[in-house]
């Protein structure tokens, strides 16, 4: 685990890793239980682990998600799919700041599929609301649709839904990015000794926040026992096939405009 705390202002703000992890490098750990659990030092929730055929630490592998054969999902005001999500309060302990460029942030993760065939299993990553999970989100993936390795970006409002997907081909890593007020951004690339820049990444999604009801940017200005708050979600999203698939992440890391 790493954590770094911010530097720098105003023109002159870069990005910076607040927190990374390598999730391998972790003791054996079976979190497959609806309830908090502590993983290198992150409180996490998890939620619909009975829909999980396992959800797990591998010491050596990683952080390994295994579906199972139901139709499971997540959007569209539902959230059915196994899940597990942490208040950004968690990674980052100045969220009540002033300056506006600070509360740009992006989450990137180092993710591959195994068995993925059907239609609409997707690993996702991104950003929820959590008095309204279900409806207040923004969430990158990557799965599988129409016989093609896809990408997509998605940002859920009450029960409607923005999204774009693209065929893509062996990339293992998701970039989903907050910018408020202008709003998110996926994208995806290949890990190669460390994760890609952004600009060397392809374009697959983007959303305005000004689309949301209630902005989404309220859960950065607010404690972390605030109904308004943001949460980190990872979710892992069968379809009604018979088989299971596995998402296997292996980084992860969170920066910040700092």
């Amino acid at each position: 685990m790493t954590f770094t705390g911010p530097s720098g202002s105003g023109s002159g703000a870069t990005w910076q890793a607040i927190y990374e992890v390598d999730f391998s490098t972790l003791a054996n750990d079976d979190i497959a239980s609806d309830t908090t659990h502590v993983i290198d030092g992150i409180t996490w929730t998890v939620e619909n682990s009975a829909q999980a055929t396992s959800m797990d630490i591998v010491n050596g592998t990683g952080l390994v998600l295994v579906s199972t054969s139901g139709a499971e999902a997540y959007g569209d005001n539902t959230r059915t799919a196994p899940l597990m999500y942490a208040e950004l309060q968690n990674f980052i302990s100045d969220l009540s700041f002033a300056e506006p460029f600070k509360k740009n942030l992006r989450l990137y993760a180092q993710v591959v599929l195994t068995n993925a065939n059907e239609d609409f299993e997707t690993f996702n990553m991104g950003f929820e609301i959590a008095a309204e999970p279900a409806v207040k989100n923004y969430v990158g993936s990557i799965g599988h649709n129409g016989g093609n390795t896809v990408a997509q970006g998605e940002i859920n409002i009450t029960t409607s839904a923005d999204r774009n997907t693209t065929v893509i081909g062996s990339e293992d890593v998701l970039l989903v990015s907050y910018k408020p007020p202008f709003g998110f951004e996926t994208r995806v690339g290949t890990y190669s000794g460390g994760f890609p820049d952004r600009s060397d990444m392809t374009y697959i999604h983007s959303a305005a926040e000004v689309a949301v009801a209630n902005p989404m940017s309220v859960g950065l200005l607010t404690s972390s026992n605030s109904t308004n708050a943001l949460r980190v979600v990872f979710v892992v999203q069968p379809d009604s096939s018979a088989t299971t698939f596995t998402a296997t992440i292996t980084n992860f890391k969170i920066e910040r405009l700092a």
